[in-house]
């Protein structure tokens, strides 16, 4: 009794144990030897496989497979490689099998025997997808389709191709992939205003724009039942206090001004904002929607926005200021010849020519990178080969602290020579300083970039203007006054 229960004892333990060691066999098969090494990418292995030009000669199809990810983990350093078999040479070469579905662009696909993975039998085929049809189909690369061992690309149902020689279909990825690309998505590139936006007077309207890039799959719509317009955010759908008549809704600013824009493409939207009846500092937040579909990424884009308490207009003819009801509010400064204003202007550039065959050039000034805005009056000089040289301006260009200024130097049609730039020149009387940003020698057919610096103060000493209180007593130096100006400013009454 006691032997016949210790070998029943045996026999059960022994039957545990092999129960234990098959379904580890079965599961160290499935999982793979390694996981995707992320230096490779599915985009890299199907440009690998392009780069193989059609008819030329590949070799068999799995020869051929092998090769395309092999050089590309090669190329990256890393030591995962496609070895022989069809169906753990993928696994151990960190490859995922993903559904027919999921497939994507440089994902394998291996038709094989799923009872006898190792050995070739008639029929099994290797390739790389292209684009996946979703609807069984794909477009794939592959060599020795027709037998000849030519590299070529043709449309492909492997699943059905499969079940046709008594087979299966398997696809493996063995790169990375990157995330789709939304449907609707947009890039900020710019946002202008037709003036400073620090310092509005109760209901006054301001032009106000934002230029942005469609990143996404899909094409802006100006009409239609998804149109993209400009949505107010922070909170999303909020009621703007500077809405006026000109907008589309309380929320709605504007619209797209032209009929689409296709993925890449850049669009300028334009609206104006009218400022509230109640003074403060306040933040317009905006973003774009396509209606009925969903509201784009949100980088955040604002207007920062101070309304004062008055207005005050400036009388041309008494230079008198007065309130915006014209009512004389009392004189807070009669303006008599001797004023020195304060603000930055350049009135002369220097710059060093070498390899001078014409000698004579053009200078000018842009506010914009485009160059399409032109600053000030176009120099003509004469370089000195191997010397500095300097353009004047006549009339010194106004310029602002925090903008960027391009300098274009152009020769005549056929003129040679090289210009350099020292790191800083100083342009004014006040010490303006911009820091153009190339040191050595430059293109001609582009532009350096000037930057004044805001750390400065500038001085304009060509004509004076004292304010002077209404007993003619010398008071200080307070802002900039021109005739024959109409301007708004907050009361200085000491």
């Amino acid at each position: 009794m006691i032997k016949k229960a210790m070998r029943r004892f045996l026999k059960d333990r022994m039957t545990s144990f092999l129960i234990v060691l098959i379904v580890f066999s079965i599961l160290i098969q499935a999982i793979p030897a390694n996981a995707i090494d992320l230096r490779i990418s599915n985009d890299a292995l199907a440009n690998e496989a392009l780069s193989h030009p059609i008819g030329s000669d590949g070799g068999t199809c799995k020869e051929f497979v092998k090769h395309v990810f092999n050089s590309v983990a090669a190329a990256v350093g890393s030591s995962l490689r496609i070895g022989s078999g069809y169906r753990a040479c993928y696994l151990n070469a960190g490859g995922v099998e993903v559904s027919g579905s999921d497939a994507v662009r440089g994902d394998f696909i291996q038709i094989n025997k799923d009872s006898d993975p190792k050995n070739y039998y008639s029929g099994m085929h290797s390739a790389i997808v292209l684009e996946n049809y979703h609807n069984g189909s794909f477009l794939v690369i592959d060599s020795n389709w027709n037998w000849d061992e030519k590299v070529r690309t043709h449309t492909w149902n492997p699943t059905a191709y499969a079940i046709s020689k008594g087979l299966s279909a398997h696809f493996y990825r063995l790169g990375t992939i990157a995330p789709p690309t939304p449907a609707y998505a947009w890039q900020f590139i710019s946002q202008t205003a037709s003036k400073d936006l620090v310092g509005l007077s109760p209901g006054e309207t301001v032009t106000v724009t934002l230029t942005a890039k469609n990143v996404g799959s899909a094409t802006w719509y100006k009409s239609g039942a998804n149109p993209v317009r400009v949505g107010t955010t922070n909170p999303r759908e909020r009621p703007s206090t500077f809405a006026n008549s000109t907008w589309l809704g309380s929320n709605r600013p504007t619209g797209l001004p032209v009929d689409q824009v296709k993925q890449g493409e850049t669009v300028t939207f334009s609206w104006t904002i009218t400022a509230p009846s109640t003074p403060g500092e306040y933040r317009e937040h905006y973003s774009l929607v396509a209606e009925g579909i969903a509201w784009m990424n949100d980088p955040g884009i604002n207007y920062y926005i101070v309304v004062n308490n008055r207005s005050y207009d400036y009388d041309e003819h008494y230079y008198v200021w007065r309130d915006a009801d014209q009512a004389l509010n009392r004189s807070v400064g009669i303006v008599a010849q001797s004023f020195k204003a304060k603000f930055p202007l350049i009135k002369s550039v220097s710059f060093n020519g070498a390899n001078v065959s014409g000698g004579k050039v053009y200078v000018k000034i842009f506010s914009n990178e485009g160059q399409t805005q032109q600053v000030g009056s176009t120099k003509e000089v004469i370089v000195n080969n191997y010397g500095e040289t300097t353009a004047i301006w006549d009339e010194p260009i106004p310029v602002n602290v925090g903008n960027t200024y391009w300098l274009q130097i152009l020769p005549p049609e056929g003129t040679k020579m090289t210009i350099y730039f020292s790191k800083y020149n100083e342009y004014s009387e006040g010490s303006l300083y911009l820091d153009w940003t190339k040191e050595s020698s430059y293109d001609l057919n582009s532009s350096v970039r000037g930057y004044p610096n805001p750390s400065r103060s500038y001085d304009y000493d060509e004509h004076y203007y004292v304010w002077r209180d209404a007993d003619q007593a010398l008071n200080r130096s307070v802002g900039i006054v021109a005739q024959s100006f109409k301007a708004k400013f907050p009361l200085i009454k000491s």
